[in-house]
C-alpha cells in the first residue's frame, strides 16, 4: 500500500506542479491559445484568479512529494496537500459543470480527485497506525 501510495505522490506532484506551472507562466490569452479548446474556461476567471489557482497548485505538488523527500517530521503536510487537492478539483468541477463543459473536462477533475484520495487515505491510515504505537 505505501509503495502506491508514494507513487500516486510522486505522480499527482508532477502534475500540479506541471499545472500550476503553466498557469503561473502564461496569461489568459495564452493559455487559451495554447489550450486548444480544453482551456477555454479561463474566460470565466480573472487573471488574479488563474496566477492564484496556479500558485495553489504549485504548493500542492510541494506539499504531496517535499516532506517525504526531505525525511522530516512535516508529514503531516503530505494528506493536507492531498485534501487540497480534493478541494480545488471540486471547485474545478463545479467551474466545468456551469460551463456545460464536456464529460471529458469534467473526468479529468475526477480523476486527480481519486487519486489525491488513495494519497489521502493511505496517509491517514498510516498516521493513525503510528500514533496508536
Amino acid at each position: 500500500m505505501e509503495i502506491m501510495v508514494f507513487v500516486c505522490q510522486v505522480i499527482l506532484s508532477i502534475m500540479m506542479l506541471v499545472f500550476g506551472g503553466v498557469k503561473l507562466a502564461y496569461n489568459k490569452e495564452q493559455l487559451k491559445a495554447k489550450g486548444d479548446g480544453r482551456m477555454d474556461y479561463v474566460d470565466d476567471l480573472s487573471q488574479m484568479n488563474i496566477k492564484l489557482i496556479g500558485l495553489t497548485e504549485m504548493l500542492i505538488g510541494l506539499g504531496l512529494i517535499l516532506p517525504q523527500l526531505i525525511c522530516t517530521d512535516l508529514d503531516y503536510l503530505i494528506p493536507l496537500a492531498a485534501l487540497g487537492t480534493v478541494i480545488t478539483m471540486i471547485g474545478a468541477v463545479i467551474i466545468h459543470i456551469k460551463r456545460k463543459d464536456d464529460l471529458q473536462a469534467i473526468m479529468i477533475n475526477i480523476i486527480i480527485m481519486l487519486i489525491a484520495a488513495v494519497i489521502l487515505y493511505g496517509k491517514i491510515s498510516n498516521l493513525s497506525t503510528i500514533i496508536s504505537c
